[in-house]
């Protein structure tokens, strides 16, 4: 501030004072402050510790698999279960009216798989559209100020690459593919999220509609190629389609109409990449586990191919890119996902990879796999498997691509020489030199990156937090906007409300990839707060009168945070137990209802208690003994899964086990008390106990969610575990729960006025 008048002494005194109360009140600590003071001690996001957790969660356990196709059987089985609706209607009683509002966030981006720029953007009026894997397609006609969503609530959601028919009086028609192959937070194994088929817009992504060939209708059932399409690309001469759809590049030559298998076969959903180069030549990569395995090329638009895959290239291959400099379209990039070759990952062994460059459309090769950044905690090259993976050339230079994985990266010499890990390479995703947050106003895991039709030093990234714009590519140091308001395609694993109080807007939420994020308002159009920065967000609890709140990033990292009116952090602490133990991936934990300043914590097969949380101190970086008590006959000898306390009585827990076990701990606020099993020689199955639902009104009564497919998925008792029932009835399809009946995951028992109502939801 610059005081004009500086005889004014008694006016600059009282703008300081009441600057200081307004800071006391509001908070000197900016929330954006917290991830660098605790970046040393995250983990990095792992999804094969989340396939492992989901794998565990929802296997046969008499077989041991997740049943094949599963996701195809149990959506084709619930379509014969009457909705609530249906059963008012039949018993002749009015229908509730049920309204939902948006509560956001408005300013979180989420996955991003497909991003496009319409050809006909300049520097002053740029069109994006955007899509998530399960957010819906979105536009922006204002550079990403501001988005709507053009794909509708009874669309299917899933949205993986994107492509313009860039030809004069065709440029209002787009393309998006649908169904993620690897990645999805929500699925497992079998359990896969399909596509059904590509959608088309030909009113510059205004409005969508699925392209009938493409479309089954029966999204549960892997029964085409169009289920995973993993790329689009389309000829700027003729305007022929191509699709690398599963295990398979798929041609049309009237815009979707009818289609021609010109690579691959139709035999199972491997991912395949399509993508033509300025001078209309086709290149497509499908992996080595199929026969018509390599990488091709066509110049007479996929009529004939030709095998151009480098000599020397690794013999096993999943996932291979391509990009094409659009200044020289005869200089190919190659970057493959090659386990047990390659160079090393952060991510270890099988996430190796591969690096090639053609200088005459691949006729011949260099390999310069030795370039690729070294490996070292986050930085390096990793996919994870190939679940992200993205390359793109600067079109007025064909020497400087882009790529990423975890991380985004540049090279200017076409990779010609080693890529260290400096600011000057290192242009995304995770911060640098080891530092587990993220790089400034990006963030990691890259899916997507477009060039504006205007400029070379601009770039457009989609990650798993949403979009992103750099405008100064030709510089030393690359600095990123996010373009996220509005863009809505965030993903909850929990939320919790204040409990204590009634109608309070007040939330908190752990997001996929996203750390957690707060609200105090009911409007949506008001952004939510970032609380803590990284990883993904797991579990979350409000203590009463909201005199704390308490997240957890993945393996059970607990934190304890104070915040202010507006959601700004007051203070916060590392709240963990310090016990080194194997915590599952979204690791459970409870807030006792008659003492939210009690904790019962998760760790590994046993449970913890903390009495006090209150009194851990503030501004903690390292896990904590205060207050934390090992409940030492609680020993499963296998994870505990699920826990839960009870109201009324006070003091009793209930607990449950991945080998199905579930415990009675009564008395559980003091002492080193002993459980009582409550499920042996019960009838209940071996199952994992994915959730325990309370009565509020009666601590007796209880719902036991078992999230295996296989077995019967929900038992109740209402003396307090003596007697168990099977409650599942038509959630399975036969009564002994084997069948194509979904995998059941969480339950809660809702007391209205003189209402008992019992909800459960499925996957």
């Amino acid at each position: 501030m610059i005081i004009k008048n500086y005889s004014n002494i008694f006016f600059v005194f009282i703008i300081a004072v009441l600057t200081f109360l307004l800071l006391q009140k509001y908070g000197t600590k900016n929330y954006k402050e917290f991830p660098n003071q605790l970046s040393s001690i995250w983990s990095k996001d792992d999804p094969n510790a989340r396939a492992e957790y989901e794998f565990r969660m929802l296997q046969n356990p008499i077989t041991g698999k997740i049943p094949n196709a599963i996701r195809r059987k149990e959506i084709k089985f619930v379509k014969d279960i009457p909705t609530r609706k249906i059963n008012i209607l039949n018993k002749s009683k009015s229908i509730e009216t049920l309204t939902f509002q948006s509560r956001g966030p408005i300013n979180r981006g989420g996955r991003t798989r497909a991003l496009g720029i319409d050809i006909r953007s300049t520097s002053d009026n740029v069109t994006i559209i955007a899509a998530g894997v399960s957010g819906g397609i979105w536009k922006s006609t204002n550079n990403g100020i501001s988005w709507t969503q053009t794909s509708l609530p009874n669309q299917i959601n899933s949205a993986t690459c994107i492509a313009q028919d860039v030809r004069v009086g065709h440029q209002d028609t787009w393309y998006i593919g649908t169904g993620e192959a690897r990645g999805n937070s929500a699925s497992g194994g079998n359990a896969l999220y399909l596509g059904d088929g590509i959608f088309k817009s030909t009113d510059n992504g205004q409005s969508w509609s699925r392209i009938p060939s493409t479309t089954r209708n029966t999204p549960q059932s892997y029964n085409s190629p169009f289920n995973f399409v993993h790329a689009l690309a389309i000829n700027p001469n003729t305007g022929t389609l191509f699709t690398a759809a599963s295990n398979t590049i798929m041609r049309s030559t009237n815009g979707g109409d009818s289609w021609t298998a010109v690579r691959g076969s139709l035999a199972n959903n491997t991912q395949t990449h399509v993508t033509v180069s300025t001078n209309g030549n086709i290149y497509a990569a499908l992996n080595s586990s199929v026969s018509d395995k390599g990488i091709w090329k066509s110049t007479n638009d996929g009529s004939n191919w030709t095998k151009i895959a480098p000599a020397g290239f690794p013999s096993i291959y999943n996932r291979v890119i391509i990009a094409i400099a659009p200044s020289d379209p005869n200089r190919i990039y190659l970057l493959a996902h090659t386990p047990g070759s390659g160079t090393d990952s952060p991510s270890g062994v099988g996430d190796e990879h591969s690096f090639w460059v053609s200088n005459d459309g691949g006729s011949s090769w260099t390999e310069r796999t030795n370039n690729l950044p070294t490996a070292d905690n986050v930085a390096g090259y990793s996919s994870q498997l190939g679940y992200n993976m993205v390359m793109a050339v600067k079109p007025n230079d064909p020497n400087y691509v882009i790529f990423g994985g975890t991380n985004l990266y540049r090279s200017t010499d076409a990779l010609a020489a080693k890529l260290t890990n400096t600011k000057t390479n290192w242009i995304g995703g995770y911060a640098l030199a080891n530092n587990v947050s993220q790089y400034t106003n990006h963030h990691p895991d890259q899916h997507s990156l477009v060039f504006p039709p205007f400029s070379s030093d601009i770039l457009y990234s989609g990650t798993d937090g949403g979009v992103h714009i750099c405008r100064n590519l030709s510089q030393p140091t690359i600095v990123w906007s996010e373009l996220n308001m509005g863009y809505q395609t965030s993903q909850f694993y929990s939320i919790a409300i204040d409990h204590s109080s009634s109608g309070d807007p007040t939330l908190i939420g752990g997001l996929q990839d996203n750390a957690h994020y707060f609200t105090s308002s009911n409007d949506p159009n008001v952004s939510w707060k970032e609380l803590d920065g990284g990883g993904d967000g797991a579990f979350t609890a409000i203590a009463d009168g909201k005199s704390s709140y308490y997240i957890e990033t993945q393996n059970g990292f607990l934190l304890r945070f104070r915040l202010y009116e507006n959601g700004n952090t007051q203070n916060w602490t590392v709240a963990k137990p310090d016990h080194e133990t194997d915590y599952l991936f979204i690791n459970p934990y409870v807030l006792d209802p008659n003492n939210t300043n009690m904790m019962y914590f998760v760790a590994g097969d046993s449970l913890w208690r903390n009495n006090d949380l209150t009194a851990i101190p503030n501004f903690q970086n390292d896990p904590t003994s205060i207050n934390w008590d090992l409940l030492s006959h609680t020993a499963t000898g296998s994870y505990i899964t699920a826990v839960s306390a009870s109201k009324n009585p006070a003091n009793i827990v209930y607990y449950g086990s991945s080998n199905g076990k579930i415990y009675k701990l009564e008395n559980a606020n003091s002492g080193d008390p002993f459980p009582t099993d409550i499920s042996t020689g019960k009838g209940l199955p071996g199952g994992y106990v994915s959730s325990l639902a309370i009565d509020e009104a009666s601590g007796d009564n209880v719902i036991a969610v078992f999230s295996n497919y296989g077995i019967i998925s929900l038992y109740y008792t209402n003396d307090g575990g003596t007697s168990w029932s099977s409650i599942s009835g038509n959630l399975e399809q036969n009564s002994d729960g084997s069948g194509n009946g979904p995998s059941c995951r969480w339950a809660s028992i809702l007391n209205y006025g003189v209402v008992k109502t019992y909800f459960v939801a499925t996957s």
